[in-house]
């Protein structure tokens, strides 16, 4: 972990191949920046999830009052000193060729994003920014957040399966010779096995059994069969007084 101050030391350079110029490397370079700078505790910084503290609400008093502000002009001090630690970081990361996306600015999200727009192709991005989404679904916990837990993948799912085929509006990929390049519609599929585990670790604990029946059986999982069989069985529990998915599994309920 680094300190506070506003400069690293020799063994926190970065070690790594730097972003070439022609960013042939941006993805493997962007995933090991992230990692390496995750392990000094600076990505936040350079994501954009690190925000300014926000300003403390004001007391009836006032010495209250005094020693909150005092408290917050210490924590903006260091979230900037931080913050200028993770622009140190980067700068480290990158051609010299490349510092004017960090000139003129105290935030490395900014020369972050800026890299990203010169070097990954915007479908790629889009890609990866499914791919954070569909991750990162929280689990659900009753039937309005089932209701609600359904509707991601089977939106994302939909937007991935368009992005194989066809780029985003106003994103077409250009070569270093100007005409349109073709990458591999291959690189944006995600296997159908990816949605139906993500699905199934996103539901409550009273799937359990369901679950592992699932993941024990010997037949291929289809994902939308799968969300079918739960839409089903959310109006059977609602209509039912909120019974168990156990109830409902003996019941024959989920029988195919």
């Amino acid at each position: 972990m680094t300190s506070s101050s506003d400069s690293l030391p020799k063994t926190e350079k970065y070690l790594y191949k730097k972003l070439t110029l022609d960013g042939s490397n941006y993805s493997q370079w962007a995933t090991g920046l992230k990692m390496w700078a995750g392990g000094l505790g600076l990505w936040p910084f350079i994501s954009g999830d690190e925000k300014l503290p926000s300003p403390p609400a004001q007391l009836t008093d006032p010495d209250q009052n005094i020693l909150r502000t005092e408290k917050y002009d210490k924590c903006v001090k260091l979230y900037k000193q931080r913050r200028l630690l993770a622009l140190s970081a980067l700068s480290t990361a990158i051609d010299a060729q490349d510092f004017i996306y960090l000139r003129d600015t105290e935030d490395p999200n900014i020369g972050w994003e800026a890299l990203a727009r010169k070097y990954l192709p915007q479908k790629a991005i889009w890609f990866n920014q499914y791919l954070d989404w569909l991750f990162t679904i929280p689990k659900a916990h009753n039937s309005n957040s089932i209701a609600e837990m359904l509707q991601s993948p089977v939106v994302l799912r939909a937007d991935l399966t368009a992005l194989s085929v066809n780029p985003p509006a106003a994103t077409t990929v250009t070569s270093m010779t100007g005409t349109p390049a073709a990458p591999s519609l291959a690189e944006y599929k995600v296997p159908n096995t990816i949605f139906v585990h993500i699905l199934l670790r996103a539901l409550p604990d009273y799937y359990d059994l369901f679950r592992q029946t699932l993941i024990n059986s010997s037949t291929a999982l289809d994902f939308n069969n799968i969300v079918n069989r739960l839409k089903t069985q959310e109006l059977h529990r609602i209509s039912n007084g909120g019974g168990t998915e156990h109830d409902a599994m003996f019941s024959g309920h989920w029988g195919n």
